[in-house]
Order: structure tokens, then sequence, then C-alpha cells
């Protein structure tokens, strides 16, 4: 067995906003609550 060495990359630069906005919105979609977002609601939905 030859075992190789794990490696990841990253293709595409990180947006940490929109990353929020889509753990927001999966999140709001398991809670059915998806009226609930607007342009700035992301940060205090993932944070709580």
């Amino acid at each position: 067995m030859k075992i190789i060495r794990q490696t990841a990359k990253i293709l595409a630069p990180i947006d940490g906003a929109e990353a929020l906005r889509r753990i927001e919105q999966a999140g709001r979609n398991c809670y059915r609550s998806e009226e609930k977002i607007t342009a700035d609601s992301a940060p205090g939905f993932v944070q709580g």
C-alpha cells in the first residue's frame, strides 16, 4: 500500500461576506424562515 500525503488547493479567493450569506441561507431554509433574510442579517444569524 502506498500512502499519499493529503493536500488541498483553494481555487477561488474566499469572500467572508458571501460565506456568511450562504450559511444564513442554508440555516434559514432548515428553519423555514427565508423571509427574514435581509441585506445585513447574515452576521447576526450566524453568530446566534
